[in-house]
């Protein structure tokens, strides 16, 4: 990256818990030490998840801020339900006042000649 340039880092692992918590950040932590540039990268904004069975009685990190989806539907069309399920863990992140929820600004058309 160059100066002054933002990316997006995914990263996953199917070590669950604290552990796999811990596995992810030492790896993103060791990736941004390796990169040569001043100044030096940093995280701006970090989110993590762990998919779990609705029916897992393991508690959540102490301190952890936890939103939770309830079970998906096992029809095989789309339900509409879960984008609303969606919007509400979105509104919850990123408060009130974020705007509309899955609103794109048209692309760019372009010709296959």
């Amino acid at each position: 990256m160059a100066n002054g340039s933002l990316g997006i880092l995914y990263a996953s692992t199917q070590l669950g818990g604290s552990a796999g918590s811990e596995l992810l950040q030492a790896s993103v932590d060791a990736l941004l030490a390796s990169v040569d540039v001043v100044p030096a990268p940093t995280v701006l904004w970090s989110v993590k998840y762990e998919q779990r069975p609705s029916s897992s009685s393991e508690d959540p990190p102490a301190g952890a801020n936890v939103m939770s989806f309830p079970p998906s539907s096992l029809d095989l069309a789309f339900d509409d339900e879960l984008l609303e399920n969606v919007k509400g863990v979105w509104q919850r992140i990123v408060g009130g006042d974020a705007g509309d929820f899955l609103v794109f600004q048209d692309r760019e058309s372009y010709d296959d000649e």
